[in-house]
């Protein structure tokens, strides 16, 4: 456990520049959702896709990393049992991509929404607490922007907005 700890810093220290080019956030999708198949049983992996959604600059290993932490917390939040949605849109007067990352979990406290960012803060009983902060970090190094909202009754929405 202490070693993964210090990996994790090490990773969190080091994370090397994104290197941006142009390429399909839905390959970079499915590639990664495709790691998934047949591990838990009791999810439900769907796929909401915005047919328009444009070519964008990104990295594709960061984006990849990105979407693995955000899936692996959804399904966590679902107790691997439940609904993880991962859905794109395409806002064209915005010139904007939203990817989401939703879950049917308990959702996450209005206390601890501001710190879910923040270095070495978790809810969780294990892990380092780095996970959103490297995903934040990322996200900005694409010059977009990350936030988190209530889905009611209950479950967590990440939304990333990038530039199109």
């Amino acid at each position: 456990a202490l070693k993964n700890l210090v990996d994790e810093f090490a990773q969190f220290a080091r994370l090397p520049a994104a290197n941006l080019v142009a390429g399909s956030l839905h390959d970079i999708i499915e590639q990664t959702l495709s790691l998934y198949d047949g591990l838990f049983s009791g999810i439900t992996m769907e796929r909401r896709l915005g047919a328009d959604v444009p070519s964008l600059r990104l990295d594709p290993d960061h984006m990849k990393r990105v979407l693995i932490n955000l899936v692996d917390n959804a399904i966590d939040a679902t107790d691997k049992r439940g609904r993880v949605t991962i859905s794109t849109e395409f806002d064209r007067s915005q010139g904007r991509v939203r990817l989401g990352v939703a879950d049917d979990g308990p959702g996450i406290p209005p206390d601890t929404r501001d710190k879910l960012f923040v270095p070495h803060f978790s809810t969780k009983k294990r892990g380092s607490g780095l996970g959103l902060a490297i995903v934040s970090r990322i996200v900005q190094e694409h010059h977009g922007v990350i936030r988190v909202e209530e889905i009611r009754p209950h479950g967590a929405r990440f939304v990333i907005e990038l530039p199109a």
